[in-house]
């Protein structure tokens, strides 16, 4: 009987220390977070709620240090990111969030690479993005993944290319217009992202469209950010302006 008294308990303790950890994600501190989301849990654990948290910050807490101590310090938690993101799909292949966290960790794994295997997990991120959006076509995310991905496929070098057509089979269609069209769509589906506003800008920059940048450049400023990753982008963003104001003045 006392267990069974128990139990009710123990679930809101647990609701308890899931508030406060998403709490602290929201506050921007992802260190503080991921080690509250780790004490949540277990090796045997299945909660999708409790995976996707662990492998999101753990991979946003990889991105702090790369942009602080670069890709190398950032390894230990990529990889951590990729095997809490592995353990989605092996048990959530059903969410397109499990597969648009896949696309995210492998691709930010990916910066520590270099040669053929930046190529290999690269065609990964598109077959990734692509079972996101067949499970929930609407999903935005998956859609800004692939027009980054599309955007940085058409400025491979050549040496990148002649891996992937020689190991790879080839490397699929990208290039500015087809990253636009993606990352128009995930605009459309959600207006709010800093990230979506940005990585307009920089395509509009690659095609040589100031004005368009600088519109867009302009929402992500004024935009609220949902992680740190979009608090670095709008701090660019806002660096980026000013230097266009001071090359005009």
């Amino acid at each position: 009987m006392s267990s069974w008294i128990t139990a009710p308990s123990v679930v809101q303790a647990q609701a308890s220390a899931m508030d406060v950890a998403d709490s602290l994600y929201a506050a921007f501190d992802n260190r503080a977070a991921l080690a509250a989301y780790e004490a949540l849990y277990s090796g045997d654990s299945t909660s999708f709620v409790l995976l996707y948290r662990l492998a999101r910050t753990s991979g946003d807490l990889a991105k702090d240090v790369m942009a602080e101590e670069g890709v190398r310090s950032a390894r230990p938690l990529l990889e951590r990111s990729v095997d809490y993101a592995e353990r989605l799909r092996e048990l959530h292949p059903d969410r397109p969030e499990t597969w648009f966290q896949l696309a995210v960790t492998w691709g930010t794994l990916s910066l520590s690479q270099s040669g053929r295997e930046k190529v290999r997990i690269g065609r990964n991120v598109e077959e990734y993005a692509n079972k996101a959006l067949r499970l929930d076509p609407s999903y935005a995310y998956a859609h800004l993944a692939l027009g980054i991905f599309y955007r940085e496929v058409g400025a491979l070098n050549w040496v990148q290319r002649v891996f992937a057509n020689t190991f790879y089979g080839g490397l699929p269609e990208g290039g500015n217009e087809k990253a636009l069209r993606s990352l128009r769509r995930a605009l459309e589906l959600d207006p709010t992202l800093v990230m979506t506003q940005y990585e307009l800008a920089m395509t509009y920059f690659s095609m040589g469209d100031e004005p368009m940048a600088r519109y867009h450049l302009g929402r992500a400023v004024e935009l609220e950010p949902i992680n740190t990753e979009e608090v670095r982008l709008q701090s660019r963003a806002a660096g980026v302006l000013a230097e266009l104001e001071n090359d005009n003045e």
